[in-house]
């Protein structure tokens, strides 16, 4: 009788762990998503990263657009412009337009691979810039 209810809670204590470590596995294997799986730190989108963190490093989108106006990659643009970034950046980058937005974004966010700050630092995890509407689904840009 005794080497019964050994033998049962042996097989109990078996099933158990079988069960704890699946769950474990699969909890293990769920990413990271923000917003979705996990908290969502950049909710602002682009200027949560893009800032002035201290005197000597502005990494703000008005300083982007300063720079890149000074290497002559872009356009000069209104002070009124630089004052609403990222939203003013549709005015010009509109899908249609011989510059897009969204390549011009994903182009710089999704390649280089180990090159690429926003790979490396954020795992080029789209939901950093993204939001998804839970009840329809749709996808939306943070800050437009």
């Amino acid at each position: 009788m005794r080497a019964r209810w050994m033998v049962a809670v042996l097989i109990m204590g078996l099933a158990l762990s079988s069960v704890v470590a699946a769950v474990a596995a699969e909890q293990a294997t769920v990413p990271k998503i923000p917003g979705i799986t996990a908290e969502d730190t950049h909710p602002n989108g682009c200027t949560d990263c893009h800032r002035k963190v201290s005197p000597d490093r502005d990494y703000s989108l008005a300083t982007e657009i300063a720079n890149m106006v000074k290497e002559g990659r872009h356009p000069r643009v209104s002070d009124r412009m630089l004052q609403d970034l990222p939203k003013q950046c549709i005015t010009c980058h509109k899908p249609d337009s011989k510059y897009p937005f969204g390549e011009i974004m994903h182009s710089a966010h999704l390649t280089g691979g180990a090159e690429n700050h926003f790979i490396t630092n954020y795992q080029g995890q789209c939901m950093h810039c993204h939001a998804m509407d839970p009840q329809t689904g749709s996808i939306t840009v943070k800050g437009l």
